[in-house]
């Protein structure tokens, strides 16, 4: 008989996996606090630290200690902690930053749902409805904390994104293009700031597009870009060459996203290209960094919305049934592909 002890030293263990909910909110706490920022410069005492966050320093200092176990913190000596890479990806000035998504991962809300992904499993709906009666947009536009966070790291992901599909993508060709969904502009105007002859049209619901006129004025494109507030469900703005939509298929099922498909079809030309920014599932799921985020991705999704992610297949189906077709799949150096289609010369 195999007993508990030989079990958990016959391989790999899932013990790292099973408490990793620890790890997460650990890291969650430590966003929240902005301990990343405040060790950034120089070593901080614990006490010194327990003052700057208004913590009590002996619970802090176990937090510490637990951070500095996992690689995100280290302690120097006794009662000093300093940053490291990994914690440095939790400043919040940093490229890269991951603060702000740490923080919308470790948020109550967001646990509440995980903690019901059975609900989800056994029924296919979200739990996250199941259990606040509304979806997560209008419990964001409820919550303004919560979605200034969920903004932010929405932000924060897609500056990486727009960089990775920058350098897999000829964005040249086009002379206007027609961000729908687009939140409050990151990844329009990093299209724009790497494009001097592309005009941009941002497209979002009014709530979407908080911050979007100072990031595009930092970014130096007020002039080649202008902000139009609608809803992608009932129709976008027409006369573009280029459509893109980035993590805006993932948050909605199969009708759904038709819909929206079929709103860009229809103020699409023949040689207008419409672009999806998304995690393309592979065929086969192996055990690889890439998979495994893009299948948890799929499982929040499950959790937190009525979206999922998709496969080529899958997105040759949608695409197929809205008049659309794709032309090519395009990898990046990021987790996202870009799927270039255009209209089909068929009718559906």
């Amino acid at each position: 008989m195999q007993t508990q002890s030989t079990a958990q030293s016959a391989g790999p263990s899932l013990m790292p996996m099973i408490t990793g909910a620890w790890a997460s909110q650990a890291i969650c706490v430590a966003a929240t606090l902005g301990l990343a920022d405040l060790l950034a410069q120089e070593h901080q005492s614990e006490e010194a630290l327990a003052h700057a966050t208004g913590t009590q320093p002996a619970a802090l200092a176990r937090l510490l200690r637990a951070l500095a176990s996992l690689g995100v913190f280290r302690e120097t000596e006794e009662g000093l902690f300093a940053s490291t890479p990994l914690g440095d990806q939790l400043c919040s000035d940093v490229p890269g930053s991951l603060r702000n998504l740490a923080m919308m991962v470790g948020a109550p809300e967001a646990r509440r749902a995980w903690s019901d992904l059975t609900y989800s499993v056994r029924t296919g709906n979200s739990a996250f409805q199941n259990i606040f009666g509304m979806d997560t947009y209008e419990y964001r536009t409820r919550h303004p904390e919560e979605r200034a966070i969920f903004n932010a790291a929405m932000a924060d992901m897609t500056r990486q994104v727009a960089a990775a599909a920058v350098a897999a993508y000829d964005f040249s060709r086009f002379r206007c293009i027609v961000d729908a969904g687009g939140g409050n502009g990151a990844l329009l105007a990093s299209l724009l700031a790497t494009t001097p002859g592309l005009n941009g049209i941002l497209f979002d619901l009014p709530s979407g597009t908080e911050g979007a006129p100072e990031l595009i004025a930092a970014a130096g494109i007020s002039e080649r870009c202008k902000i139009i507030h609608g809803d992608f469900f009932k129709a976008v703005p027409t006369g573009a060459d280029a459509y893109i939509l980035k993590s805006v298929m993932h948050n909605w099922n199969d009708e759904m996203c038709c819909t929206i498909l079929k709103n860009c079809a229809a103020a699409m030309s023949e040689s207008t290209r419409l672009l999806l920014l998304e995690q393309v599932l592979p065929a086969r799921i192996e055990a690889d960094p890439l998979h495994r985020r893009a299948l948890m991705t799929d499982l929040n999704m499950l959790v937190m919305t009525s979206g999922c992610e998709r496969g080529e297949a899958q997105y040759s189906q949608l695409l197929r049934a809205s008049g659309l077709e794709i032309k090519a799949i395009i990898p990046t150096a990021s987790s996202f592909s870009i799927i270039e289609a255009n209209r089909a010369p068929y009718p559906q």
